[in-house]
């Protein structure tokens, strides 16, 4: 009897031995398929499955999964500019007890030479980052051709190769038919995003929510013309799984910029630079938008600590300072950003806002050098605002024949502003919308432009026809006032010209209009 227990209970030991062994079997085959499905959460899955099996007893090939995919986990990390320590961290504990000749300690010296998402990280950091990646650069071909004859599996390989190399700028082979969807998906956003095969993989696997942040991107290029609606669904798709991934906030900011949202615009950057504090094309980009708003104080605030950066955008930073300042007449405040700005750059628009700057203080013979600088450059002949100026500052020096010339050069620039923008809400309003309602309103904003442009191009007459008066040229002066006078708001100051003109003498009438 004592010996029938035994058996019976042996064979019950075996079955379960036998129960557990097959249950492992199916865990393990799960989790190598999450691994080929590829998405962040698969992968953590299939992590997650290595771990219990490798704990209990699992052979070498299930710590050598648990590896590659802690590699894959980092790898991943990195295209999303989180942060990766923890998964490099696991798979360097597990690296002294996997097989030698697999080599782990150069995985994960190719792995620390992957690039992270530009777009995530401060460009001083990123440019940190590729001069430490110099030496490996010079191993990277040697080091992808033992990649490919190595003994680690097929799928993670390939993705290692083409993380090292798609982020450094190299353009890696074409890939064979048949890839799993982990591999089609590094492969998609490498030399150029390919929607098509980033579609087709989260229609494989619905959970591959990444796929839609190098979608958004892509169609964010559209979004000028289409409000952006197809960009916005993915980037909340995107954003939904990751929001705290840099990069993704400050395409997704971006993409408002571009639709004219700088509300919705100046929340991203915020997200942005909440991950990321050194963030400078985030920090320009949310003055640039407090700026459009006219939030001077915020944005004179934000200005400044983009100043303080010390990257290659601080001139940007002393130039929308400088603008704020201007607007809340703080001359001398602006003037001193504006200096600041023109000793860095003689780009038109800094040297055109120093002129307007320097004419309101007065400083006549610098604004007018600067001026003219700005007029000189190839963007000169649409520069209204530099023509105005500079027809002021003469004025004001009493010039007054150059005056009255630059002011009808002003008037011809304004007018030519006025047909380009009615020609574009003519094309807009003739074309089938994608998005109505964001095309009426770009037509709105348009149309309030084009009417802005029109009045300046009526001051400007009306200036013209001040500065012909001043030199006896009455008869071109009574023409740009029949013009001037189509603006019903300046009635009174050019019926008050046209008797000063009768009266003479007209060298002490009229005056440039602000």
């Amino acid at each position: 009897m004592a010996v029938l227990a035994a058996a019976v209970l042996a064979i019950g030991c075996g079955g379960a031995a036998r129960a557990r062994r097959a249950a492992d079997a199916r865990a393990l085959a799960a989790a190598d398929a999450q691994v080929l499905a590829g998405c962040y959460d698969c992968l953590r899955a299939a992590r997650d499955a290595y771990e219990r099996l490798a704990a209990g007893g699992g052979a070498d090939s299930v710590r050598v999964r648990l590896f590659e995919t802690e590699v894959l986990l980092a790898l991943r990390q990195k295209e999303l500019a989180l942060d990766a320590t923890a998964p490099l961290e696991r798979a360097r504990t597990l690296a002294p007890r996997l097989p030698a000749a697999l080599e782990p300690a150069r995985v994960l010296a190719m792995v620390d030479a992957v690039l992270p998402d530009p777009d995530g990280l401060p460009l001083q950091v990123m440019a940190g980052h590729r001069r430490r990646n110099l030496p490996a650069l010079g191993r990277m071909d040697g080091d992808v051709r033992w990649l490919a004859a190595s003994g680690w599996s097929p799928a993670a390989r390939a993705y290692l190769a083409l993380a090292l190399e798609c982020s450094n700028g190299r353009r890696p082979r074409e890939r064979p038919a048949g890839d799993p969807p982990l591999v089609t998906y590094r492969m998609s956003f490498c030399a150029r995003v390919d929607t098509a095969a980033l579609r087709r993989v989260h229609e494989q696997v619905p959970g591959f929510v990444e796929t839609a942040y190098y979608r958004a991107q892509s169609a964010t290029g559209l979004a000028a013309e289409t409000g952006g609606g197809e960009a916005r669904a993915l980037f909340e798709v995107a954003y939904a799984r990751f929001p705290d991934a840099p990069g993704l906030t400050f395409a997704f900011g971006w993409l408002e910029t571009i639709v004219g949202d700088c509300e919705a615009a100046v929340r991203r950057y915020d997200e942005t630079i909440a991950r990321e504090p050194a963030h400078e094309r985030a920090w320009l980009q949310r003055t640039v938008c407090l700026s459009a708003m006219h939030q001077d104080s915020a944005a004179i605030a934000s200005a400044t600590r983009l100043i303080a950066l010390r990257s290659a955008y601080a001139s940007d930073g002393y130039y929308w300072r400088a603008l704020s300042h201007l607007r809340r007449t703080e001359l001398a405040a602006a003037r001193g950003d504006a200096d600041t700005a023109k000793a860095r750059s003689r780009a038109a628009n800094v040297l055109t806002l120093a002129g307007v700057i320097e004419h309101d203080q007065g400083d006549l013979p610098v604004a007018e050098r600067d001026l003219r600088e700005a007029l000189d450059a190839p963007s000169g002949p649409a520069n209204c605002t530099a023509a105005s100026y500079l027809a002021r500052v003469l004025s004001r020096v009493e010039r007054w024949r150059e005056s009255a010339t630059q002011f009808e050069g002003a008037m011809g620039c304004f007018d030519g502003k006025v047909s380009q923008l009615r020609a574009r809400i003519e094309e807009l309003l003739a074309s089938a919308a994608r998005n109505p309602e964001y095309t009426a309103a770009r037509v709105a904003r348009l149309a309030a432009d084009s009417a802005e442009q029109r009045r300046s191009y009526h001051t400007s007459a009306f200036n013209a026809a001040s500065m012909h008066a001043r030199t006896g040229g009455f008869a071109r002066a009574s023409e740009l006032l029949d013009i001037a006078a189509r603006d019903s708001a300046r009635a009174d100051v050019i019926a008050k010209l046209r008797e000063a003109m009768k009266a003479r003498p007209v060298a002490r009438t009229g005056g440039a209009a602000r």
